[in-house]
């Protein structure tokens, strides 16, 4: 287990704002699963921005429109305060990984 520490990273897109957050221990980590043809890169370059947290991350993900979200820590925190299905995380070795889009009408 890490820190309790994540990687926060805000992306302005289009008028929306996407959150990507990763447990501060699996960046730079990848996973693959060639059965399923899916492969899971936690670069630097994507993920590797402010290091925050759980009270920032919270606030973070509150004011996303679109989660980005990898690594058990953070999913898991992610579940336990409403914001992710736990249906909905993909698993692959090592790696958790999910996505959600937050719209209203």
């Amino acid at each position: 287990m890490g820190s309790g520490r994540f990687y926060l990273r805000e992306i302005p897109a289009q008028g929306w704002l996407m959150i990507a957050l990763t447990d501060e221990e699996v960046l730079g980590m990848e996973e693959r699963d060639d059965k399923k043809g899916v492969r899971i890169i936690v670069s630097k370059d994507f993920y590797g921005g402010e290091l925050v947290d759980e009270a920032r991350a919270l606030e973070a993900m509150r004011k996303a429109d679109v989660l980005i979200l990898t690594g058990d820590r953070i999913i898991e925190l992610a579940i336990r305060h409403g914001y992710v299905n736990p249906e909905s995380v993909l698993r692959v070795g090592k790696l958790s990984h999910t996505q959600v889009f937050k719209f209203s009408y």
